[in-house]
């Protein structure tokens, strides 16, 4: 009994070892970390690698800019064609438009010149170099330029006839007496001018 037991455990060892030699060493997961070297942190997705790319950033946001008050200039002139002129509450953006475009400075980026607005989509959608766009863009806009011009300068006459009308029928009916006595006054003083009473 006693070599049977000796014979146990000798063969229990032996087991044991060849188990232990067959396992993997199982090494710990903090030295494992310590002894991995860092990743390198990559540059985060979506934003700017270099000044080149800031640049198109600036360049691609000031043409979104010079779009959004292209169209809100060129709407401004519907409605004044379609009042005739009389569509007062788009006056003071029309009069910042052409105070920022012409003006020049830091904002007169975003604010095209008068003309470009109307023959700009045209352009983009032709199928042409960016040059002879840029080309087209100038040359048919300073055309348009004048003729805008020369509406909004035909608009602002009829407003300002219009408003001294209006002020001149209050005037007339308000104190009718005063206002015969100022044109007789006035007709005298011409029909003196020109020779045809003496002067008193």
């Amino acid at each position: 009994m006693p070599d049977q037991e000796k014979t146990w455990q000798r063969n229990l060892r032996q087991a044991q070892n060849a188990a232990s030699k067959n396992d993997p060493p199982q090494n710990d997961p903090s030295e494992e970390e310590e002894e991995s070297p860092m990743m390198p942190q990559l540059p985060e997705p979506g934003l700017p690698k270099g000044p080149k790319e800031t640049e198109e950033m600036k360049e691609e946001t000031s043409e979104k800019i010079r779009k959004l008050t292209a169209t809100a200039l060129r709407s401004s002139f519907l409605q004044l064609i379609g009042t005739l002129g009389l569509a007062l509450w788009v006056w003071p953006y029309i009069a910042l438009h052409y105070i920022m475009s012409y003006m020049g400075g830091p904002l007169a980026s975003l604010f095209p010149r008068p003309g470009r607005e109307w023959i700009k989509p045209i352009v983009d959608k032709a199928p042409i170099p960016k040059k002879l766009k840029k080309w087209f863009e100038e040359t048919i806009g300073q055309i348009i330029e004048i003729l805008e011009l020369m509406f909004t300068s035909c608009c602002c006459g009829s407003c300002l006839a219009i408003f001294l009308g209006i002020l001149f029928f209050v005037w007339i009916f308000t104190s009718p007496c005063d206002t015969l006595q100022f044109f007789a006054k006035w007709a005298y003083n011409i029909a003196t001018f020109f020779g045809f009473c003496k002067a008193e």
